[in-house]
């Protein structure tokens, strides 16, 4: 079977990126004629049989772009079986829905009315709507329950169209065991009696890496002397070693950049904090969940209802604010015993993995829909 993938942009750090590779692979494992079709690639990571094609796009604005892609992306894989979005546009057999509603987001902002009848708001609403729209044949997955909700709310889209993936969390994430973990902690120079603290972006500000920052300044002395902080990610072009030196905290914060694998992170990390600003899921959630390590979450994420349901951790519900994170580190600091015996259980317990393979299971059974 002829299986197009559709994806505005590929890089190997991103949440939507790594579903799509994943997917990718298991249709290639599966032995299957899968394209990935694309405007941009910035990577040189091998995908063993799976096959890439670059469009050329020449519109210069991101939602003229975003058209232009979708014509091209129709027009190229014409003659294939089954086509899959990545992205918001219509016409295809499924689309995976890694982004909250867009509409609805829209519709929460100071200003929406106003704001629908600018091209880009108007384009992308559009898209998502030729998507959802009761009138479509696309299928789509969706990955948080907050996801479902508004699009049943906004569109109407009938619940046969609508299907729940899992996180798709690696096979790598797993607890390590006492000798793993300490080379792990060794190499990144955290002491026996220190508490790792991480943080794990490819966006340092959009997933809260100030918030973090700033936070972890205004702990208790006893605390800080404790704990050192790691960034794993874009440091935001230095923006994030500048911060740390103006809160005075540069000694101990350490950067690793981006990574292609960050599961010895985890691992070695005696808590995951993600305050996002924005978060449709947040893959690092579940990840630090099957590594058995605590989550200190925003409860806007949509993997935050894991570490809700399941007490791996801390939700800071409603608005954010940095007394909120700091009374949830103190908090997760004075129990932190409590909270690791916890997130032990939770990776033992939590359907946590499988995504990909789920996906394709579906789309090579859609024949039956």
């Amino acid at each position: 079977m002829k299986i197009a993938l559709g994806i505005f942009k590929y890089f190997p750090f991103g949440g939507l990126q790594i579903d799509m590779r994943n997917i990718a692979l298991e249709f290639a494992r599966r032995g299957e004629d899968v394209t990935v079709f694309t405007g941009e690639w910035n990577s040189s990571e091998s995908f063993p049989g799976v096959n890439v094609e670059i469009l050329k796009l020449s519109s210069l604005s991101n939602h003229r772009k975003a058209l232009e892609f979708a014509r091209a992306f129709h027009r190229a894989a014409q003659n294939f079986d089954i086509k899959v979005a990545f992205n918001r546009f219509g016409g295809c057999d499924f689309y995976f829905a890694a982004d909250d509603c867009y509409t609805a987001a829209l519709n929460r902002r100071k200003g929406a009315f106003l704001l629908r009848h600018f091209g880009r708001y108007k384009v992308f609403s559009e898209l998502e709507k030729s998507i959802f729209s009761p009138h479509s044949r696309t299928v789509a997955f969706y990955i948080c329950q907050k996801q479902f909700e508004e699009f049943r709310s906004v569109y109407g889209t009938p619940v046969e169209r609508l299907i729940y993936l899992g996180p798709g969390v690696g096979e790598q994430y797993v607890p390590a065991d006492d000798v793993l973990r300490r080379k792990y902690r060794s190499a990144l120079g955290v002491k026996e009696n220190e508490t790792l603290a991480l943080f794990v972006a490819a966006n340092w500000k959009l997933k809260g890496g100030d918030r973090v920052m700033e936070t972890f300044a205004s702990l208790p002395e006893e605390i800080k002397k404790q704990t050192q902080l790691h960034f794993v990610g874009n440091d935001a072009g230095g923006e994030a070693q500048k911060t740390a030196q103006k809160l005075n905290i540069l000694s101990y914060c350490r950067f690793h950049g981006p990574q292609k694998d960050t599961s010895s992170f985890v691992q070695a990390a005696d808590v995951l904090v993600h305050p996002a600003r924005k978060e449709a899921t947040g893959g690092v959630i579940a990840e630090a969940l099957a590594c058995g390590v605590p989550v200190l979450v925003t409860g806007l994420c949509g993997y935050a209802s894991l570490v809700r349901d399941s007490g791996a951790g801390i939700v800071l519900e409603g608005d954010f604010s940095s007394e909120k994170l700091l009374n949830a580190w103190q908090a997760w600091f004075n129990a932190r015993e409590h909270f690791a015996g916890v997130a032990q259980k939770a990776a033992q317990t939590l359907p946590l993995k499988g995504r990909a393979s789920a996906a394709v299971d579906i789309i090579l059974n859609s024949r039956n829909f």
